[in-house]
This record gives structure tokens, C-alpha cells and sequence, in this order.
């Protein structure tokens, strides 16, 4: 139970950070390009490597608390494509290339697949 609340405090932390970062983002850029969400998953994605092996291996005592409140709840208050950043790496890893690049592929073009259906269908629905 104690780490449901640290998610739950992670992720409304990381979801004002996102606003505040991408707000910050879009009044230098404009909103041209999507450079605020470009800016906060590719920063995600490099935080989320970064402290998964500060945590799992520095911080070992810790670290169920801190995947709680940082890596699940923070990160993926901020942006969830930090999670599947790091879960495609550890395919990775593991050697399976056929998994990660399935993984890549389904979640780009189905992702943005199912947001025009999902985008359709509301606007039939209104």
C-alpha cells in the first residue's frame, strides 16, 4: 500500500512538471513542431536510464520505494514514453531484438493509429 501512495504523489508531481516544463518549452518555440512533448520524453527517457541503475543498483535497500516514487510515479507522471524507452532497452539487452523492435514499431504506428480513431470517434459522438 505504501508504495500506491508514493505512485500516486509521484505522478501528480511529474504531471505538473510536464506542464510547467512544456508551457516553458512552447513560449520559446512556439507551437509549430510539438517541441515541448519532443523535450519531455527525450529528457524522460534519458532520466529514466539514468536513475534506473542509480536505484537498482546503488540504492538497493530503497529501491522498491524509490521505482515507486521516482520511476513509476514521477517519470511516469511526466511522460510514460520514459517507461517505454526503458522497457525496450531492456529487450535490448536480453537479446530480444524481434521483441523491441515489435515493440517500436506496434506502439508508434498503432499508438498514433488508435488516437485517430479514438479522435474520429469522438467527433461523431459530439
Amino acid at each position: 500500500m505504501r508504495e500506491v501512495l508514493l505512485v500516486f504523489l509521484g505522478a501528480g508531481s511529474g504531471g505538473v512538471l510536464r506542464f510547467l516544463l512544456g508551457s516553458l518549452v512552447y513560449s520559446y518555440t512556439g507551437r509549430n513542431f510539438p517541441w515541448g512533448t519532443w523535450v519531455i520524453n527525450l529528457s524522460g527517457s534519458f532520466i529514466m536510464g539514468f536513475l534506473f541503475v542509480l536505484i537498482t543498483q546503488k540504492f538497493t535497500n530503497l529501491a522498491p520505494y524509490l521505482t515507486a516514487l521516482i520511476l513509476v510515479g514521477i517519470l511516469g507522471g511526466y511522460t510514460t514514453f520514459s517507461s517505454f524507452s526503458i522497457e525496450t532497452l531492456r529487450l535490448l539487452q536480453d537479446g530480444k531484438i524481434m521483441y523491441a523492435m515489435l515493440n517500436v514499431l506496434t506502439s508508434s504506428i498503432l499508438g498514433v493509429f488508435l488516437a485517430w480513431v479514438g479522435y474520429i470517434l469522438a467527433q461523431k459522438i459530439i
